[in-house]
């Protein structure tokens, strides 16, 4: 039940991220790079007209990569992560960039990847 988990999380995945500009086809270091001005933006910093695309770009791709992983928990009934009740797209912002920051020698793996670990790590299964 856990492979068919990933793979039905991987295929939703694979499917939001033609909506993202392919963020999930980026490296870490891009993925970085967008949370930071996603965070700086959400802080009130005036960014220019490609800086806000990138940030709205990273809202996209969270929305999308949060809904996949809700939409296979429910479906597979198995809660591979325990994700907030109430959370925002600024909280899996910050965990997601605290992860990068902590980790940069990562930062060439899989954007999608780094995601799901950063997530792995923030909102662990609980038993």
């Amino acid at each position: 039940m856990k492979t068919i988990s990933i793979l039905f999380f991987l295929a939703i995945t694979l499917v939001q991220a033609a909506s993202a500009n392919n963020i999930s086809y980026r490296a870490g270091h891009d993925l970085l790079k967008f949370s930071n001005l996603y965070l700086q933006e959400k802080e009130g910093k005036e960014l220019s007209s490609d800086e806000s695309w990138a940030a709205a770009t990273f809202r996209t791709y969270i929305e999308g990569y949060m809904g996949g992983i809700r939409i296979s928990q429910t479906i597979t009934k198995n809660e591979f992560l325990s994700l907030p009740k109430q959370p925002t797209h600024e909280q899996y912002a910050r965990v997601i960039n605290n992860y990068l920051k902590k980790n940069p020698e990562k930062l060439h793996v899989s954007a999608r990847v780094l995601m799901f670990i950063a997530l792995n790590e923030a909102f662990p299964k609980t038993k």
